[in-house]
């Protein structure tokens, strides 16, 4: 199952009777309140405790599920292992058709911009989808960051983020890449999500802590500023303006303010607090796609060791 936390508890929401820990990888939640989770040779679509399966959608087979994500609108935009695109919307599913450039590899991350614009990459090439019509464009990203991505994220600027493992970030804006490395801060290792908070900073989860851009540089807090483990697997927020971590020890709530002044002093060890299995988590964070977390207006979701 799934991993539910509000306010006022945490429980856990079962997705398929025979789904196991190391079964359920990725999931996005809906404006509904629901949340779409990739379970064993299906999709699952959870909402009020009732379960929808699909094994395929408008052609697509939902065995192997290469990307997922939810636009402003409640849109789910699904990228398979057999090379379709698919979204669900108004009830059902549909097929999404890609321009012959962009086609010949499979849809690996996807993104939606605010303007309505929706962004896919493929490996080798970046395609943006226009609202209302008009022309889709294909770019190519720069040579440093092509290959395999952990995510695309567009933030509320309007930059498109691109995290790779090995030091490699980059973002596009108004047509513009821009690229960076160690020699920029960003930590070694491997990026596992990313998350944007009601100032409009942005937080990227890793192998090497908690990372932002400050004063043209990243800035990461590990576990000499206080977090209980330098790895972690998610970044999110909740309506109160928290920021909640996921880690091999547990669920971490942190204040932003906290963060601040940690980012301001770097001897400041933060104050938060840490969920597990004692306060009712089941089992611990862990990471097997991206997102493996998710937010809506009935909470934080995440899948956790126990599924």
């Amino acid at each position: 199952g799934l991993t539910r936390v509000t306010p006022s508890n945490i429980r856990s929401v079962a997705v398929r009777s025979e789904s196991t820990a190391e079964d359920i990888s990725t999931l996005e939640a809906d404006p509904s309140g629901g949340v779409w989770v990739e379970a064993p040779g299906a999709l699952v679509h959870v909402v009020n405790g009732i379960r929808t399966v699909f094994s395929e959608g408008a052609g697509a087979q939902f065995d192997r599920i290469n990307a997922m994500h939810t636009d402003a609108h409640g849109v789910l935009w699904v990228a398979t292992g057999d090379g379709k695109v698919v979204r669900h919307r108004r009830g059902r599913f549909e097929t999404v058709a890609v321009p012959a450039q962009f086609s010949g590899a499979p849809v690996s991350a996807i993104a939606s911009h605010p303007d309505g614009r929706v962004w896919m990459y493929n490996g080798r090439q970046l395609l943006a989808m226009h609202p209302e019509g008009g022309g889709p464009d294909v770019s190519r990203p720069p040579d440093a960051i092509t290959g395999p991505i952990r995510f695309l994220f567009a933030d509320s600027r309007g930059r498109l983020w691109m995290a790779a493992d090995n030091a490699r970030l980059g973002w596009l804006e108004d047509g513009a890449f821009r690229m960076f490395t160690s020699a920029h801060g960003v930590p070694a290792g491997t990026p596992y999500g990313i998350h944007e908070d009601r100032t409009g900073r942005i937080w990227i989860a890793g192998d090497g802590g908690l990372s932002t851009f400050k004063d043209d540089r990243f800035v990461t807090l590990t576990t000499a500023s206080g977090l209980p483990r330098n790895r972690l697997f998610f970044v999110t927020g909740d309506d109160h303006g928290r920021i909640w971590l996921g880690t091999s020890s547990g669920l971490v709530r942190v204040e932003r303010d906290e963060l601040e002044t940690s980012l301001a002093d770097p001897r400041h060890q933060l104050r938060l607090q840490l969920f597990d299995v004692s306060d009712g988590l089941r089992g611990t964070p862990v990471v097997r796609g991206y997102p493996t977390a998710a937010r809506n207006r009935d909470g934080i979701w995440f899948v956790t060791s126990t599924g």
